[in-house]
């Protein structure tokens, strides 16, 4: 078992016995925290050579606009949002904003020890994974060209963007082209550990991933069900010039 290392957390929060409770809790999980109760406090520190891992703090106000407008060199951390059970309706589905940004429920007497620490570092290495993609080649096979950044693939001359969910299913299955990808691989890499399982989960993914990219023989890839394990996706032969006809796969 790899060692986890503890994490350097930034709590923005002026409730005083709220963010006492929450530095009381990450404490007792290893992680080391540093509370700010005021903004200025907060954006004074962010540009300093001592870097947080991690910043956790309410959804209010304008909070995240103005973390995040200080510069993403300056900030270098993305941020767990503490949200009410009334502003889950506010969280928007895609904002640029808030691509460096999760959320949780604010009670965090409701929340385990477990699920806190997972969404935590599951957000760290969302934001690591995004940063080293940014300075890597493109993520190309084919036409298909994925930014992992936007969440989008490029198909020739379209932008195709994909939920979250459906954008990371399917580049697994890219980046393990000829190999049967099992759907209990999948739900350790894909989803949260406190999610319910439900095999038709991967079954509509799937459906949606072939018919959004448009995988079949004209464009060079096929994604099939491989009964009783999991999805396979498969690269065909190049097409023939002389005849005009898609190869077989």
């Amino acid at each position: 078992m790899i060692e986890r290392q503890d994490l350097f957390i930034a709590l923005y929060d002026n409730d005083v016995m709220r963010s006492a409770a929450l530095q009381n809790k990450l404490s007792s999980m290893g992680h080391q925290t540093v509370v700010f109760t005021h903004m200025d406090n907060l954006l004074g520190v962010l540009g300093k050579p001592q870097r947080f891992d991690l910043l956790l703090a309410p959804l209010r106000d304008d909070l995240v606009q103005r973390v995040l407008a200080a510069g993403e060199e300056d900030v270098g951390m993305p941020a767990l949002l503490l949200v009410d059970r009334a502003q889950w309706g506010q969280m928007p589905f895609h904002n640029e904003d808030f691509e460096g940004c999760d959320a949780i429920d604010f009670d965090v007497a409701r929340t385990t020890d477990e699920e806190l620490d997972w969404r935590m570092r599951a957000l760290i290495a969302r934001r690591k994974a995004s940063s080293q993609a940014a300075q890597s080649p493109n993520l190309t096979w084919g036409d298909y060209r994925f930014l992992e950044g936007r969440r989008i693939v490029l198909h020739r001359d379209r932008e195709i963007p994909l939920q979250p969910r459906q954008f990371d299913f399917a580049l697994e299955l890219f980046r393990n082209m000829g190999r049967v990808m099992t759907r209990d691989w999948l739900w350790r890499a894909l989803c949260r550990p406190t999610a319910r399982r439900d095999s038709r989960v991967f079954d509509v993914c799937a459906a949606n991933v072939r018919r959004k990219l448009e995988l079949c023989e004209e464009n060079g890839f096929v994604l099939r069900a491989v009964y009783g394990q999991g999805y396979l996706l498969s690269k065909c032969t190049a097409m023939n010039e002389e005849e005009h006809q898609p190869a077989a796969c």
